[in-house]
């Protein structure tokens, strides 16, 4: 698995990136792997191009806070956040399935 070209192959020294799954205005979303603890998880990385804005980067770190508090069958768990040189990121499990 490999990190695209503007995020590091590795965030959190632990998550290693694979192929991306999804993108939005803020971010994109990445397949991912734990190595710590051997699953596949999700990881959410604001767009390197918005991380220097204040703004965005506490908007992004309170979605992931918010979201975290969630626990519901239909919402997707958020496991971790964090920054990786600079890179805003949110880890989140992964659901295999079909998107919407």
């Amino acid at each position: 698995m490999q990190g695209s070209e503007s995020y590091p192959a590795v965030v959190g020294d632990r998550y290693v990136l694979g192929p991306l799954l999804g993108q939005g205005g803020m971010a994109v979303v990445h397949e991912g792997f734990d190595r710590r603890l051997g699953r596949p998880v999700a990881v959410k990385l604001l767009r390197p191009e918005l991380a220097h804005q204040p703004m965005v980067r506490r908007r992004f770190e309170t979605e992931a806070g918010l979201a975290a508090r969630l626990t519901h069958p239909n919402v997707v768990t958020v496991l971790d956040r964090g920054d990786a040189d600079g890179a805003a990121f949110i880890v989140m499990e992964r659901l295999s399935g079909r998107t919407l």
